[in-house]
């Protein structure tokens, strides 16, 4: 048995070294350290003559087998970890501590305190250590060193590294690894040849910017490069498909949407669709946010969306470096040939016709790219012709933004400028909310810049929900935050889906019920317009989701700066017609590209001397020499990846499995149990029930005396008190907190799972049954007298606990009745009960996609409010 060192402490004895450390971190002050070896017995004479740091030899970081945990008051204690043998552990807890209070006193210098590191190892340390790796950068190098080690080791050859510089790396690069990428160039503007810059304006403009550099890529060979990368070979999809799920058509990835199939209807036969989609957008690549870089990346749609939006798998390229000036176009046009060969997949030739299926960007970025104005202009939507001022309104009839349109506003504008009136065509210019330049895509077939701008995730819907949110703080009286503990505060992208999951169960009843409304069909609105899949019904349900937010968004309009009537709210009207054209809108998500930016633009810029007029072209060589050097390790672990990945693959069934008890695989008594926790009292009873009632199949109650007797046997239960699956939990002290997960049940009810365990049963014919139990806290829904689910203002189902008093309300069930994860709130515009419950609960169907599908509530009529 194992001792606390505290004299003061009244549990003084421990079964396991793992139960005196946990109880330890409880103490406030500092840990004595010699009362503890003592106390547990360890003969520290034997090791006072060994070297206090001999058990480094052995194993090479003492971090790994203690963590430092800071409690409270500031004291840091050690904790176990991971090591096997307690006496050895403690030994070497006590040489740390040694180690470190000699330091701490000036020490003597002698080697016998000194840290152990042979000459590499304190190389490499020193070398990590200014350098600033990250764990997993250090555990990389460290296993390189020891590899290379192992190698001289096992062979008796020396190893010399052919690269020890950097530029000796990318010499190396240049020189093996030429053409397995596509270069960048450089081109340079000349201003005088942009067609509409007014000549008076040239030499202030040289004056200020200087030369103007464009670093770019072949945009033929890049595509080519992609569409014939070896690794996408049996993904890469050639001609469109049409879907469908139960009679129906459903849309999926770009290829199975509207837009692939009407193009390739257009197209001569055998000619494949090269769907190009395209993203740009500025972002800051120094830490002084002086130095910018505004990349364009390039993706083929015929990779798999799954495929080509990870960051890993390298299936988006860096186009182009943009310079970050918002300067016009030059009178370079692309090859207008409808149809070019290609080489694709399995170095077949193609005859492809390249088209602009989508330019994924954010709003500031679409305007530039439609060189459309921002600001109070009077038609700012880069998309189509509504006004500015009527972006609150649904959006039905407008017209959209055609090429050829916009390509005579521009023409008449230039016409007026070479004829002296330039008042005239700034009187244009604002008109129509137009920027008179020359859009470098025009002539070229299935280009349109117009057509190919799609919503965007990121900025647009996350930004419209954020907006929202602060309309409803401002509706929320001191009082009211202070009841739900939380400040109801913007959220970020990553945080969007959990903070909308919580939104309404906390603010229904502080806010009034048109609100709420709005915010229901708003959360509606953006569960359909994310999903994976969808359907003419879906996308139907989705707009219709839409409407009804529109017409209760008045009430939220009183607390809107704007009125609601911003880009973002009106972007929402898109979705529909964007998800029937080119898919899921994850397909065209910023997302990817935002990530991308530290692959392709941060990570470069590193390698630059950030002066504006050449680190551009410093980061397009850089990023060559990394394509190219990746690139060609790619071709050469090809056929190793696939012949992995075909003996690795295994198919296991979807099980549920009890994992390892709390008490060591122990079996403990009922009665333990049963003095955890109140709930727990009445367990010897309901386990009873259970048996007599859903295992002996008896048709009608019986008397307590006459139930099932568990023997002594079957007396012994497992207690689980942990994880269940991967998925639900029933934990009264999971990390000093109770986590205890809600699941549906079969027989049309819900519970909160109490707890889980295993017992045996012997029958009276001596059949033995191992039974797999759980004691749940049932929910079941309220109905009214037609036997219908009661509205909400949520249009969240409405739950209540059974009647009767703490231990009525719970059951035992078998694990075999648990069907999903669900997530149930209190209603807390209802009252508690003297036990703590309130008398109506929540089902809160918002937590994920999954259980918002499978909703049963009925929202609540306004007109009946």
């Amino acid at each position: 048995m194992l001792k606390c060192p505290y004299a003061s402490c009244k549990n003084r004895s421990f079964r396991t070294e793992k139960a005196v450390n946990v109880h330890l971190s409880s103490h406030k002050e500092p840990l004595p350290f010699n009362s503890y070896i003592a106390s547990n017995q360890i003969d520290c004479s034997t090791h006072q003559e060994e070297n206090a740091a001999s058990f480094l030899d052995d194993e090479y970081d003492y971090h790994d087998d203690y963590a430092t945990d800071m409690d409270d008051d500031g004291h840091s204690s050690f904790i176990k970890t991971n090591s096997n043998n307690d006496k050895n552990a403690i030994r070497k807890f006590m040489t740390v501590t040694e180690v470190d209070m000699e330091d701490s006193n000036g020490g003597n210098g002698s080697s016998g305190n000194s840290l152990k590191l042979n000459g590499i190892e304190l190389r490499f340390a020193r070398a990590s250590l200014s350098a600033g790796l990250s764990k997993a950068k250090h555990t990389e190098f460290a296993d390189i060193i020891q590899d290379a080690a192992d190698l001289v080791y096992n062979t008796g050859k020396p190893l010399k590294i052919s690269t020890r510089t950097l530029d000796g790396l990318f010499a190396k690069i240049n020189t093996e690894c030429d053409g397995q990428s596509v270069s960048f160039y450089e081109h340079n503007f000349d201003i005088s040849a942009v067609h509409g810059i007014p000549n008076n304006c040239i030499k202030d403009f040289r004056d200020s910017y200087g030369t103007i550099k464009l670093v770019y890529r072949n945009i033929k060979e890049l595509c080519e490069l992609l569409f014939n990368y070896e690794e996408f070979w049996e993904d890469t999809i050639l001609l469109p498909e049409i879907w469908e799920r139960d009679g129906k058509r459903v849309v999926q990835d770009i290829h199975t949407a509207r837009w692939w199939n009407q193009l390739q209807a257009k197209l001569p036969l055998g000619a494949i669709v090269l769907a190009l989609l395209l993203s740009s957008d500025e972002t800051v690549v120094s830490g002084n946010n002086r130095a910018f870089a505004h990349p364009l990346y390039l993706k083929l749609g015929n990779t798999p969306k799954d495929i080509r939006n990870k960051a890993t798998n390298r299936a988006s390229r860096v186009l182009a470096y943009f310079p970050i000036l918002h300067c016009p176009n030059n009178n370079n046009k692309l090859r207008q040939s409808c149809t070019i060969s290609m080489t694709g997949p399995y170095n077949k030739i193609y005859q492809v016709v390249p088209a602009l299926a989508g330019y994924i960007a954010d709003l500031p970025e679409q305007r530039l790219m439609a060189g459309v104005k921002s600001g109070m202009a009077t038609y700012t939507c880069p998309r189509c012709w509504t006004v500015t001022a009527d972006f609150h309104l649904p959006y039905y009839n407008t017209k959209k933004r055609k090429t050829n349109t916009m390509k005579q506003i521009c023409e008449c504008g230039m016409k007026l400028i070479k004829a002296g009136k330039d008042g005239l065509a700034k009187e244009l210019s604002k008109k129509y909310s137009t920027q008179l330049v020359d859009n470098a895509f025009e002539t070229v077939p299935h280009f349109s810049i117009f057509d190919s701008l799609v919503v965007d995730t990121l900025h647009q819907l996350g930004g419209a929900y954020t907006h929202l949110v602060e309309c409803v703080q401002r509706m929320l009286t001191e009082g009211d935050i202070e009841e739900i503990n939380s400040s109801i505060t913007s959220p970020t992208y990553m945080e969007l889906r959990h903070h909308l999951s919580i939104l309404l169960s906390l603010i229904h009843d502080k806010v009034s019920s048109q609100t709420v409304l709005c915010l229901r069909h708003f959360i509606d609105f953006f569960y359909q317009a994310t999903s994976k899949e969808h359907s003419g019904d879906t996308i139907q349900k989705m707009q219709d989701s839409l409407k009804l937010y529109n017409t209760y968004s008045p009430a939220i309009a009183l607390y809107s700066k704007s009125k609601l009537c911003f880009p973002k709210n009106h972007s929402l009207w898109k979705y529909a017609k964007d998800i029937e054209m080119r898919g899921v809108v994850s397909s065209y998500s910023t997302e990817a590209s935002e990530n991308q930016h530290k692959q392709d633009a941060k990570q470069p810029a590193k390698r630059t001397n950030f002066n504006r007029t050449v680190f551009t072209g410093q980061m397009g060589k850089f990023k060559t020499r990394y394509d190219a050097f990746f690139d060609s390790c790619d071709l050469q672990q090809i056929a190793m990846i696939k012949t992995n990945i075909c003996n690795n693959q295994t198919f296991l069934p979807s099980t549920r499995i009890l994992c390892a008890p709390l008490d060591r695989g122990k079996l403990v008594t009922i009665e333990s149990i049963q003095n955890q926790e109140e709930l727990f009292e009445k367990l010897e009873d309901q386990i009873r029930t259970y048996l007599d009632t859903d295992i002996m199949k008896r048709p009608h109650r019986r008397r307590k005396k006459n139930y099932p007797k568990l023997t002594s046997s079957s007396k012994k239960a497992d207690d689980d008190n942990d994880l269940y699956t991967e998925k639900f939990r029933a934990n009264r002290n999971f990390r000093n907190n109770e986590w205890r997960d809600f699941a549906e049940i079969k027989g049309g009810y819900y519970g909160r799972l109490l707890l889980f365990f295993e017992m045996k049963f012997i029958k009276n014919d001596k059949t033995e049954l191992n039974l797999e139990l759980c004691l749940i806290e049932p929910y079941i829904p309220v109905k009214d007298r037609n036997g219908y689910h009661v509205p909400h203002i949520t249009g969240m189902e409405v739950l209540e606990n059974l009647p009767g008093g703490i231990h009525d309300k719970v059951k035992v069930i078998s694990i075999d009745l648990i069907i999903r994860q669900v997530h149930i709130v209190p209603d807390l515009a209802t009252n508690k009960d003297k036990d703590g419950y309130y008398s109506q609960y929540l089902l809160n169907h918002d937590i994920n996609a999954y259980s918002w599908s499978e909703n049963e509530g009925v929202l609540l009529d306004l007109m009946k409010i």
